[in-house]
């Protein structure tokens, strides 16, 4: 999955390069899929297949044709699918929170960082069947191209997102390390508007 990402990313950097990069204030809607574990308190890990959806808006601080530092804030979902389920014994997991950040983009290559705050549900169906809940702070690092074609945009990332999941709530022994590792197809419509002059035309 890597391999291809990369080979897209090369492709489209070089036949996209004469594409006019619309800015402003924009929004973004993404589609991810990975993999994620959870570290047990015996060492062990518990592997996740993961799906993921994100909406995304983005407010310009700094921008130029080569140059931007944007303000991002949105929302994102995970459904998670335990590799090792069987037919007697399936666990699965959703995890939907909000997230806040900043993203760099240098021509037309980005890397972001984001906070997130996740409310987590694992399900656990068969012999031993219970419900857990908890909150997962999440620190986000992605990075990838963008691909411009006037207002809409294309765009390739990965993403790495790490975070302790919560004795409290869980029922653990101790806190135990999350990761989750995907790769992303989005799309962005960018209004070309300032802040300043997005307001003024909502208000």
């Amino acid at each position: 999955m890597r391999a291809l990402l990369l080979s897209l990313i090369l492709l489209f950097g070089f036949t996209a390069s004469a594409s006019e990069m619309v800015g402003g204030v924009s929004a973004e809607v993404g589609f991810g899929s990975g993999g994620a574990t959870i570290k047990n308190p015996d060492g062990t890990k518990a592997g996740y297949k993961v799906l993921s959806v994100e909406g995304r808006g983005s407010l310009p601080v700094f921008e130029s044709e080569d140059l931007a530092l944007s303000l991002t804030g949105g929302l994102r979902y995970l459904d998670l699918d335990n590799t090792a389920n069987t037919g007697d014994q399936s666990e699965m997991a959703s995890m939907i929170g909000p997230n806040a950040g900043l993203r760099l983009r240098a021509f037309k290559f980005f890397v972001a960082y984001e906070y997130n705050v996740m409310l987590a549900r694992h399900y656990s169906v068969g012999l031993n069947s219970k419900t857990t809940q908890y909150s997962l702070p999440l620190m986000n690092l992605e990075a990838g191209l963008l691909i411009p074609f006037k207002q809409l945009s294309v765009s390739f990332s990965y993403s790495q997102a790490k975070g302790n999941v919560p004795k409290s709530g869980t029922g653990l022994s101790k806190d135990v390390p999350y990761n989750d590792q995907i790769c992303w197809l989005q799309f962005t419509y960018s209004t070309g508007a300032s802040f300043f002059t997005f307001l003024d035309y909502l208000f």
